[in-house]
């Protein structure tokens, strides 16, 4: 029982705590002092009501990881973070752009502001993933930053691992967590089996060379428009939209299966946008799935905090300077590839798992939350947000953890030994793709390190541009912006006071 609590207070507070230092700091402190005050009685209401939760129903501590498992699995997330570029020490996805970031935010005072000679704007962005290590580096020092982005990655990865391993009912630690990291979409065999097409009906040098561009980009469905990334590689490119997503994805599938109680439901949601916008929007089968339980059951007060809360946070994100490059897939790839297109990257990416699932899982009591995310994923590239189609990949992650979950209960329950054979091809199928790129690049990292040490030449904070500063296109400087002259500048920022 002391486990499970611990589990549940710790993963909730994780999840809090960036949310309070935001109120605190971004809105004015009459504001902020009444939603910490009862966004934190809400926490205390979880503690003291989790006895009666069917949170303790079916397990005890007895199901919870021994000690050399736990130390495990936290070994695993440092070297998975350390491995990702969490830390700077080897390359990180985007890093210069979220170093810019998590330097003004270490930098400058907060609200993060900018003052230009022709107009003011502010930081408006989804950075709960960067501010308790941005807010500790203020007090320890600025230098601190870069081992603390490792320790809060490494404490968010650990608990998503516990996470997955008690909704799953693991019975092999091992197995569990490659379920979670390497299971995904087939792009490899799907980027194979085009080539073989297009060597037929083309020159087979110019196809060998598309197949090798797209296996090392990783988009083989349709440049950057099509494509869910897998967990692993996505840990690198963007852990602020995975483990927040992971984490009250896990609190809601938790109280889906064990309780109609939906007490907390909106509250846990409430939590999330501000790690990722992208993630809450991916929620929504999840909130449909609770609504076919037991409606009724929404109407507490801790709910009604969870809503105050949002609709704050809510005029906060109004506030973000417009994205230009957004409207429906149509505007992306015609109308006559996508009669062929969306059909395939469906059936590669997702389709083939949840073939699976339904065959071989009796699914229980969790078909409408199976069915409602399986359909989420299906009509999620009907409109595209961002350069890179960010609504795609970060909207879909609540979603494919659940279908991974759901993969590894598939997996214990086929008692046949071919299935250790055929996971093992569908996960080298999910990581070709990925192993050939980071091939091509580990070598030539290892060696600069070791020519001038991995202390020098790791990527510091400090050594970052402001966010200002970066020379990119229009379409980046409007994903980090807020206007000035909106309404939450004006009437709901401490700047204003």
């Amino acid at each position: 029982m002391v486990y499970q609590r611990l589990l549940l207070a710790s993963t909730v507070f994780y999840l809090l705590l960036p949310n309070l230092l935001f109120l605190g700091a971004w809105f004015k402190p009459i504001i902020g002092f009444v939603l910490i005050l009862l966004l934190l009685f809400s926490w205390f209401s979880i503690l003291k009501n989790d006895r009666k939760s069917s949170f303790q129903v079916e397990h005890n501590d007895d199901d919870s990881p021994n000690l050399l498992q736990h130390g495990f699995l936290m070994v695993l997330a440092i070297i998975i973070c350390l491995f990702s570029g969490i830390g700077g020490f080897v390359f990180q996805g985007d890093f210069e752009k979220h170093y810019a970031m998590l330097h003004d935010l270490v930098y400058l005072d907060w609200p993060v502001t900018y003052n230009t000679s022709e107009v003011q704007f502010h930081l408006n962005y989804y950075f709960a993933y960067f501010l308790p290590p941005a807010a500790l580096a203020k007090i320890l020092g600025f230098e601190t930053v870069d081992n603390l982005m490792i320790i809060w990655s490494v404490l968010g990865l650990y608990l998503s691992f516990l996470w997955f391993i008690k909704l799953s009912n693991a019975k092999s630690i091992i197995w569990a967590i490659c379920f979670l990291l390497f299971l995904g979409g087939q792009d490899f065999l799907y980027a194979w089996l085009k080539l073989q097409a297009n060597s037929l009906v083309g020159e087979e040098a110019i196809a060998q060379q598309v197949f090798e561009q797209e296996i090392s980009t990783v988009c083989v469905f349709h440049n950057t428009i099509l494509r869910y990334p897998t967990n692993f590689f996505a840990i690198s490119w963007a852990p602020q939209h995975l483990i927040g997503g992971w984490l009250v994805s896990s609190l809601l599938v938790n109280d889906y299966q064990k309780t109609a109680n939906q007490s907390f439901t909106i509250f846990y949601a409430c939590l999330l946008p501000l790690w990722s916008i992208f993630n809450a929007i991916g929620l929504l089968p999840f909130l449909l799935a609770r609504l076919f339980q037991n409606t009724k059951a929404l109407f507490s007060w801790k709910n009604g905090v969870g809503v105050l809360t949002l609709s704050f946070i809510t005029l906060f994100f109004a506030a973000h300077q417009t994205v230009s490059d957004k409207g429906p897939i149509w505007e992306y790839i015609s109308v006559t590839q996508l009669l062929y297109k969306w059909p395939l990257f469906v059936l590669f990416e997702v389709g083939y798992l949840a073939f699976l699932i339904y065959y071989f899982d009796k699914l229980n009591d969790s078909k409408i939350l199976f069915f409602t995310s399986i359909s989420f994923l299906i009509i999620l590239p009907i409109y595209v947000v961002g350069n890179m189609n960010d609504l795609l990949m970060r909207a879909a992650v609540p979603s494919l953890f659940l279908i991974n979950l759901m993969a590894y209960r598939c997996f214990v329950n086929i008692e046949h030994k071919a299935k250790y054979l055929v996971t093992v091809m569908i996960f080298l199928g999910v990581l070709l793709p990925q192993i050939i790129t980071i091939s091509s690049h580990l070598p030539k990292i290892i060696t600069f390190h070791l020519e001038h040490g991995f202390q020098a030449s790791r990527n510091r904070i400090r050594d970052s541009k402001s966010l200002v500063d970066l020379t990119e296109e229009n379409w980046f400087n409007s994903q980090y912006f807020g206007d000035g002259d909106s309404f939450y500048f004006r009437y709901l920022s401490p700047q204003q006071d």
